[in-house]
């Protein structure tokens, strides 16, 4: 997959996939990949079930979201995570 000596091709472009991202990540790490992947935090619903599966699971994935303030007004409201945070500090397992 990737040489720990090469440092190219490292990236995997996954477009507007953030349930597919999640869920290549748990399959990475459930194979002994560290796994890191990142979105606009108001996204984090759309990968919920991947998120969910990598917190019961136990696996080894680090989740990145940023934009995650109400104070960003570039991208209008439906880019501002209100109750996000919340939800997924109800989710059992999530560090």
């Amino acid at each position: 997959m990737i040489a720990t000596h090469e440092f190219g091709g490292r990236q995997i472009h996954w477009g507007v996939r953030e349930h597919g991202m999640g869920s290549m990540m748990n399959g990475m790490a459930a194979g002994g990949t560290l796994p890191a992947g990142g979105t606009f935090f108001v996204f984090s619903d759309y990968m919920r079930p991947a998120v969910r599966l990598a917190a019961l699971s136990r696996y080894k994935t680090a989740f990145v979201w940023s934009h995650d303030s109400v104070g960003l007004g570039e991208d209008g409201p439906t880019h501002q995570p209100i109750e996000h945070l919340a939800s997924l500090r109800a989710m059992p397992g999530l560090r």
